[in-house]
């Protein structure tokens, strides 16, 4: 039987409020497809940068912020997501341009709206930490490949998810395998990972994942093919070399993970914390 491992993923505050008369918007902006960078997580809600509709120069970022909901109503207490559109002054510290439509968890589009901030528009607000990384000022979390993977990293699945039988379906199998290994599914469905990877074997995440269900599991072997596998496509994912470097110490040869040990370190020197926060795996004091 799998072993289990939980952990808890916070998220980040977000006042959904804007001012004066708003008109609507000539379409809804689609949820994003590309990449989606981790750049704030809270109790409720995390925020995420996608980082294939980021523009800046001259001073101003045209930025595209996900927000995803712990779960599927945590977005004033209605919606699973939020997709917000801005410009930034990143000299004076303000927005306008405001875009923002809200989602249920199956990416549904519920409700937009433009938000009149006026022509000098608003000033940002501490939890609005997107303006620092698309300005270049503050450096980011992991990057995932669009809102489903971002969404499985932070949200709960809902009822109907959980009791799903679709498991041709490789969205909520990956999702129930998220949810699993990070402690937010009872009971735990590990067997949602193996299905989840043979429908999408070339997802990193989705192999991430599997790699370490499996390394809890003493599964090594399919653990290291996991790793491979992301480090393939993802070269820099520290985690997946946390990951390969462990295997070698529980075969009793740590000093054979030692390259993929420093490279993971070099990659992310709090990679061990991230890990161990994700996926609630202990580490020894010489991998920490």
């Amino acid at each position: 039987m799998r072993g289990r491992i939980f952990t808890t993923m916070a998220a980040a505050g977000l006042a959904l409020a804007g001012c004066g008369q708003a008109p609507e918007p000539e379409a809804p902006p689609p949820l994003p497809e590309g990449r989606v960078q981790l750049i704030a997580s809270g109790v409720t809600e995390s925020r995420f940068l996608a980082l294939d509709d980021l523009k800046a120069a001259d001073g101003l970022a045209q930025a595209t912020v996900l927000i995803v909901g712990a779960t599927g109503t945590s977005i004033g207490k209605t919606y699973a997501m939020a997709l917000k559109r801005e410009t930034i002054d990143c000299a004076a510290g303000r927005t306008t341009a405001e875009t923002q439509a809200y989602y249920d968890a199956t990416g549904k589009l519920m409700h937009q709206e433009v938000i009149n901030t006026g022509r000098m528009g608003r000033p940002l607000e501490p939890a609005e930490v997107e303006a620092n990384v698309a300005c270049g000022t503050a450096s980011a979390g992991r990057v995932f490949r669009g809102w489903r993977s971002a969404q499985r990293e932070v949200q709960a699945p809902p009822e109907a998810v959980k009791a799903s039988a679709a498991q041709d379906d490789v969205n909520i199998q990956a999702w129930l395998c998220a949810a699993t290994v990070r402690g937010r599914l009872k009971p735990p469905q590990p067997e949602a990972c193996d299905r989840a990877v043979a429908l999408a074997p070339s997802d990193p995440n989705l192999r991430l994942d599997h790699g370490y269900v499996s390394l809890v599991s003493n599964e090594l072997a399919t653990a290291k093919a996991d790793f491979d596998a992301v480090i393939a496509t993802d070269p820099d994912n520290a985690a997946a070399y946390f990951g390969r470097s462990l295997i070698p110490a529980i075969r009793g040869a740590p000093s054979a993970g030692a390259a993929d040990l420093a490279k993971a370190r070099a990659l992310d020197p709090k990679v061990s914390q991230a890990v161990e926060a994700t996926y609630k795996v202990q580490v020894g004091d010489a991998y920490r």
